[in-house]
């Protein structure tokens, strides 16, 4: 009997100390002490999130937090604002650059180059991992030349959703000069998908891309978001959203502004680009202070088709268009374009197999050179628009109001790749 006894003691400190010695993971807590009934995991976001368990939720007291934070498994993170009520619309949470030059990398899923994101979401298969109320902001990065493309919030292989965050300052060079420096970027490859929605959100000062969906695989939502270029500067084309290279999804209820540069003869920042991605609907934008306000540009012979422009307002667009169609088969109807340098709408045939069949409908259009500007052998659908101070109404290029923004006589936005 002792035997037994010492025995089952035995086995039972054996279990003990295995237990002890296993991980215990929080299926919800606190980074910080602000909230009464949640654990403290610590005083960092990543050491934090390295203790939840798959689906918790993490709540992120306010405060300015210098690191860089990775997620690869389901997870709701949320700021708290100072009166204790999460959720909240005040992002009193910052996850800013880090200290010190030691910036982590992951490859960009094109082969194009390292990113440094200040918070990535990578490889997640299987749930959602949702952002909520926190700023992401680049500024003082120290990112040295023409470094890795530096992103604020970097879904990669995964799905959520992002919703009243800010990202910003995701700027790389002197002026932004880089190519680089995205805000919130949704991308898809290796096999893998990223299902997105990015809404009720702030992006500002990027030195190239706003809101970025690209590649096959990737589904995005941008709704109602507030995005705004550097403006007039000497560094690089911006776009304020992007859909490219096969992404799927919608931009509507979204202000986007400022996508300029000072060397627009080179390549043209533009308000919402879609480039070589069919289907995509922009719908209900206000777009103001860009080179081109949307362009639908088909690098690919047919890869821009079938989008849908409807009822956005688009106003105060230099040098070029307010809404170029370099595609085929698009709705255009609704709009409300004011004050383009060169058109309201271009049907433009540049592209490839480009400017045919598009169904041009109702739209407003006001103080521009032409109105709507159709290149010679195109064959569209153009019915009850209004025009309104415009030099020419519909113009086939036979006058001075413009030649085609198109990928291959240097006006098109040429850097879209980081």
């Amino acid at each position: 009997m002792t035997r037994i006894r010492a025995l089952i003691l035995g086995l039972l400190c054996v279990v003990v100390l295995a237990t002890n010695l296993m991980a215990i993971t929080y299926t919800s807590g606190q980074v910080g002490t602000c909230l009464k009934f949640y654990t403290n995991l610590g005083p960092t976001i990543q050491g934090a999130v390295n203790q939840m368990s798959p689906g918790g939720v993490l709540y992120v007291c306010p405060g300015i937090y210098n690191e860089q934070v990775v997620i690869t498994q389901p997870l709701t993170l949320n700021g708290v604002d100072t009166t204790n009520n999460p959720p909240s619309t005040h992002a009193s949470v910052v996850i800013a650059a880090p200290p010190t030059l030691g910036w982590a990398t992951v490859p960009d899923l094109d082969g194009s180059g390292p990113i440094a994101a200040q918070l990535l979401i990578n490889t997640v298969t299987t749930g959602d991992v949702n952002i909520y109320n926190l700023t992401v902001d680049g500024n003082n990065n120290q990112l040295p030349g023409c470094g890795p493309n530096l992103v604020g919030i970097y879904y990669r292989n995964a799905s959520g959703t992002a919703s009243y965050v800010n990202a910003i300052n995701q700027n790389v060079g002197p002026n932004g000069g880089c190519s680089l420096g995205f805000g919130i970027f949704v991308e898809s490859g290796d096999s893998g998908s990223s299902t997105v929605t990015v809404a009720n959100s702030y992006v500002a000062a990027y030195s190239k891309n706003g809101i970025v969906a690209r590649y096959p695989g990737t589904t995005a939502t941008f709704t109602t978001n507030a995005v705004f270029g550097l403006g007039l500067t000497a560094g690089d084309a911006e776009n304020g959203i992007e859909f490219y290279g096969g992404a799927a999804g919608s931009a509507k209820f979204n202000t986007v502004m400022d996508n300029l540069w000072q060397n627009p003869a080179t390549a043209a920042s533009t308000g919402i680009l879609v480039d070589d991605s069919a289907n995509i609907v922009s719908n209900n934008n206000v777009i103001g202070n860009d080179l081109v306000g949307i362009y639908y540009a088909s690098v690919t012979a047919g890869a821009a088709n079938g989008g849908t422009i409807n009822s956005n307002h688009v106003y105060a667009t230099h040098v070029y268009d307010g809404i170029d169609v370099c595609s085929s088969n698009n709705t255009v109807n609704s709009n409300v374009v004011t004050g383009s340098d060169e058109s309201g709408i271009h049907l433009d045939s540049g592209c490839a197999s480009s400017g045919n069949g598009n169904a041009v409908q109702s739209n407003v259009l006001a103080a521009a050179c032409a109105g709507i500007l159709e290149d010679p052998t195109t064959t569209n659908t153009i019915t009850g628009n209004f025009f309104n101070t415009v030099t020419y109404t519909i113009d086939n290029l036979s006058t001075t109001c413009g030649t085609p923004l198109s990928p291959v006589n240097g006006k098109q936005h040429v850097k879209v790749r980081p």
